[in-house]
């Protein structure tokens, strides 16, 4: 699978020949159904934060298209949000030092009540993550010019990579749901490093809410009741 989200698979008959035929995950996500029948190959899409079934013939050549089968799950966010998908690079010019970052903003195309109060709280947290980034990036120019050891075992490498990724991911007449997913690398490691921050409003006044105010229980009794299950 590429970066851009799409991918090829490889067909081998009991010859041993093999054909290629390209396919679209779109998202860069593992697809839950990985399925065949004679004819066809099925697989999952995500598109527009829909889940879409589609279905691609094992024979054709690379020209040939897939098609949609089925589409199981709808996600309401996208009609009334907009999307904003931003790639930056940096290159410090004496030192060579890198840093790329990929933020991906989310935002209520109603910009006003509710809504336009979460819009708020969401651009305060993209500049945040710029600030963020600013931080890295000066970090990672440090660290090339640095003999110090400390710093090189600190950040690890003259290139850093960076991602925040917001989504809608519940909506419903009361809550609104959004989630960051973000990921992190330094040259040299062994693996990223990424996790997921949610942030739940209340969709009549905009308002951050926590899991006390949705239960009505205080932090010691929300304690008590999943200490059981931790």
């Amino acid at each position: 699978i590429s970066e851009s989200g799409y991918g090829s698979i490889h067909f081998m008959d009991w010859t041993g020949k093999t054909t290629t035929q390209p396919y679209d995950l779109y998202v860069r996500q593992a697809s839950p159904v990985a399925y065949f029948d004679k004819d066809y190959f099925y697989y999952v899409s995500g598109r527009q934060e829909n889940n879409v079934v589609r279905r691609i013939p094992l024979t054709g050549d690379e020209e040939t298209k897939a098609e949609d089968v089925a589409v199981y799950s709808v996600n309401p966010g996208w009609e009334i949000t907009d999307r904003e998908c931003t790639d930056y690079e940096w290159t410090d010019t004496h030192t060579g030092a890198r840093v790329d970052y990929s933020i991906t903003r989310v935002l209520f195309k109603e910009d006003e009540g509710a809504l336009g109060k979460i819009n708020d709280f969401l651009e305060d947290l993209y500049a945040r993550d710029m600030a963020a980034m600013e931080e890295f990036r000066e970090a990672v120019k440090e660290n090339s010019e640095s003999d110090n050891p400390d710093v090189l075992e600190e950040w690890g490498g003259d290139y850093v990579e960076l991602s925040d990724s917001y989504h809608v991911v519940w909506l419903d007449g009361d809550y609104v749901g959004i989630a960051l997913y973000w990921q992190q690398y330094w040259k040299g490691a062994a693996h990223g490093q990424h996790g997921t921050i949610y942030y739940t409003f209340d969709r009549h006044t905009g308002n951050r809410v926590s899991i006390t105010d949705m239960t009505g229980k205080t932090p010691e009794e929300v304690c008590e009741i999943i200490a059981p299950y931790v």
